[in-house]
């Protein structure tokens, strides 16, 4: 039997929803059944344990975000901009998405692993993307030449800062809007890679 396609997206959905509303941790295979309006054999023909459909919200959330950002990249003029726009809109999905998924804030402060779950499905991908930022500047005469590895060093350290910079937030009970302080490491970073 083939697997459905629309259906397992309509139990992501659902599940979505209850991973919203309760959390990881407090979220159960039968709540997330019941919200899909699903039997749970149904459930687990499609996945096999809760992680696996977490897996999958997370999977739709990072394809999001993948999507945004090359859509609202491809309006800046140049790499520098693109850059700084990158900084911006990464902070502003990374707190939007914990404002939406507020009960997983305290799941995260017990089990870090939620967090760089998360993390991990997307980083090389957004190392890569930072990478073609950098060497698009360098091609363009924007940004200062460098190696190879220099570009994929930098890409590295950039996607760790805000890495860093999503797990505090992720953690912190502070509602502060810290996009101010995003902005300034953007104008550093983007500064340091000119000539």
């Amino acid at each position: 039997m083939a697997i459905d396609q629309d259906v397992r997206a309509q139990i992501t959905v659902a599940a979505t929803r209850v991973f919203q509303r309760w959390g990881y941790k407090r979220a159960t295979m039968e709540d997330i059944a019941q919200e899909a309006g699903k039997g749970k054999a149904t459930l687990y023909y499609y996945f096999r344990n809760k992680e696996e459909v977490f897996s999958s919200v997370l999977e739709g959330q990072i394809a999001e975000v993948r999507e945004l950002l090359r859509r609202e990249l491809a309006k800046e003029s140049g790499p520098a901009e693109k850059l700084k726009r990158y900084f911006q809109l990464m902070y502003s999905e990374a707190r939007r998405r914990v404002m939406l998924f507020n009960t997983l804030r305290m799941d995260a402060r017990e089990d870090r692993n939620i967090v760089y779950t998360y993390r991990l499905l997307f980083d090389q991908d957004e190392i890569q993307l930072v990478r073609e930022l950098i060497a698009d500047g360098i091609e363009r005469g924007i940004f200062k030449t460098c190696t190879a590895q220099e570009q994929s060093d930098i890409a590295y350290i950039i996607s760790s800062s805000l890495r860093s910079l999503t797990i505090d937030l992720l953690i912190s009970d502070s509602e502060d809007d810290d996009s101010r302080r995003i902005m300034a490491i953007g104008d550093l970073v983007v500064r340091g890679l000119m000539p």
